[in-house]
């Protein structure tokens, strides 16, 4: 499982793809159903699975959770087109269930994906202020779907700097409600010690 999430694309992404066709599997590893998922999952990061063969795995686990970590696996892809429509789900509908919102919210942004997750640092911010307003999707989502939009979907570009000054500039004059802020400040002070530790490095 380690390995699996710390893959990066190359002979390691073979790896993961040749396990969930059962092929050249290590002696004593099952690959069940949680661990197919896990591979789905890495090989959807990874660019090195397509909404066809996800969709084949979900019908194959045809349950609840199924559905919530197929969608995770869609939300996870490295382009433009999927990012849009996990965004869309996410934020801008109610088509789907709560958990499955999640579930997209979590695997949103991956390491890696800099270039098609930068366009959502300004969506990021409108839809918080939404959030906190309770304005369009967001007057008939519940706390708990606010917070999870607030807390996971919170940009983590490669260049920290010139967000973090974007996002200082903009807590400055911005009215959000207090359970809000404090997941963007939370967040904010995450972002903040791992700009420290690279500039350490």
């Amino acid at each position: 499982r380690s390995f699996a999430a710390a893959t990066n694309p190359g002979w390691g992404a073979d790896v993961l793809a040749g396990w969930l066709e059962d092929r050249d599997v290590p002696e004593g590893l099952v690959v069940d159903r949680d661990l197919r998922w896990l591979l789905v999952g890495q090989l959807a990061r990874l660019g090195r699975i397509d909404g066809a063969a996800i969709d084949a795995e979900q019908a194959r686990d045809n349950s609840s959770a199924g559905a919530e970590l197929a969608a995770g696996a869609r939300a996870a892809r490295p382009t433009a087109e999927a990012k849009a429509e996990a965004w869309r789900l996410a934020c801008e509908t109610d088509e789907v269930t709560n958990s499955v919102q999640s579930a997209i919210c979590v695997s949103f942004g991956q390491r890696g994906q800099d270039d098609v997750l930068a366009p959502y640092v300004e969506p990021y911010l409108a839809m918080v202020e939404d959030a906190s307003a309770l304005r369009g999707v967001w007057a008939t989502k519940g706390e708990a779907l606010r917070i999870s939009a607030v807390r996971n979907l919170f940009p983590v570009p490669a260049d920290r700097e010139p967000f973090l000054a974007r996002l200082d500039a903009w807590l400055a004059d911005v009215d959000l409600s207090a359970s809000l802020r404090r997941i963007v400040v939370e967040r904010r002070a995450d972002s903040l010690r791992a700009l420290r530790c690279q500039q350490a490095a």
